[in-house]
């Protein structure tokens, strides 16, 4: 199964969000978003990639609200 095509099955869902083409986000085990990085629960973290900045920070707050 192709990372889209799980992504159309997780995608009703609100704690995921599809980051690049390669990773699928579960917003539950990320622990901070600004403009540098994500950062996860378990200390890893990826680099924020411009275009994904405001439309994941607003998914992620809106998440925890």
């Amino acid at each position: 199964m192709s990372s889209n095509q799980l992504f159309e099955r997780l995608d009703h869902d609100p704690r995921f969000y599809k980051y690049g083409s390669s990773f699928i986000l579960n917003l539950d085990k990320v622990l901070k978003v600004n403009k540098e990085e994500v950062l996860l629960k378990n200390t890893q973290s990826l680099q924020m990639q411009r275009r994904h900045y405001k439309p994941l920070t607003e998914r992620y707050q809106n998440f925890n609200n």
